[in-house]
């Protein structure tokens, strides 16, 4: 019995430094501990909290297939970028659908806290002049799902 209270302790302890080193060298180790705040804003970015609180947002998860069926923003659309879908083709398909694009603006969101792809594609969009509000989220799926939790959503 004394060994088996020694093997656990040892496994416990070999489980915790297991998630502080992971912690540690996580791409987004420094983001998973608090929410972002204004001051932590780059250019063309909003929080996650100020854009689940505007209206007639179009939401563009840019996230490969598989990872937007496992959980997506309601209403959002999925082009992933990197999987070959063209984001003018999703945007005007949506539009013919009824989809009222330039009324609150686009809202695009990566799977990192670092991801570039959203600032690119957003610097694309404005590129062509479509005249649509183009918004990164910050901290991009994390900081979402974060303030999704905060807010009692998920």
């Amino acid at each position: 019995m004394k060994r088996l209270i020694v093997q656990l302790l040892a496994l416990s302890v070999a489980v915790a430094v297991v998630a502080m080193l992971v912690r540690m060298v996580h791409p987004d180790a420094a983001e998973l501990g608090e929410a972002l705040t204004t001051a932590d804003l780059g250019e063309g970015e909003i929080l996650a909290r100020d854009a689940l609180a505007m209206d007639k947002l179009l939401w563009v998860d840019l996230r490969p297939h598989a990872e937007y069926e496992r959980f997506h923003v309601d209403g959002a659309i999925n082009v992933s970028v990197l999987e070959g879908d063209d984001l003018l083709d999703a945007l005007f398909e949506k539009e013919m659908e009824g989809g009222d694009l330039y009324a609150g603006g686009v809202v695009l969101y990566c799977a990192s806290t670092e991801c570039g792809e959203s600032h690119r594609v957003r610097s694309e969009l404005e590129e062509l002049g479509t005249g649509m509000t183009v918004y990164v989220l910050a901290g991009g799926y994390p900081e979402l799902r974060r303030e999704l939790m905060r807010q009692g959503k998920l």
